[in-house]
């Protein structure tokens, strides 16, 4: 399903997305939606990020080889 909405933004926003959407060779339309797509998978990973801590197999808090780390989900404060 589409959804039709209307955008109103300043012109130089306007010029700016036009310009990254010939680049891209994307139609206007098909570039907000990129980008809006983008932007909702960054708060989506901030919201993971947020909700998760790095845990050292190891135990060793200052070593940061990549083997030794793990990202786990934090807790919540009534599973706690």
């Amino acid at each position: 399903m589409t959804k039709k909405i209307n955008l109103r933004i300043e012109d130089e926003a306007a010029i700016r997305l036009s310009h990254a959407a010939a680049r891209s060779k994307r139609s206007l339309n098909a570039q907000i939606e990129w980008y809006i797509d983008r932007g909702l998978d960054a708060d989506e990973f901030q919201e993971r990020a947020a909700s998760s801590e790095i845990h050292h197999k190891d135990g060793d808090r200052t070593s940061l080889e990549l083997d030794n780390l793990e990202l786990r989900d934090t807790p919540k404060e009534n599973q706690r």
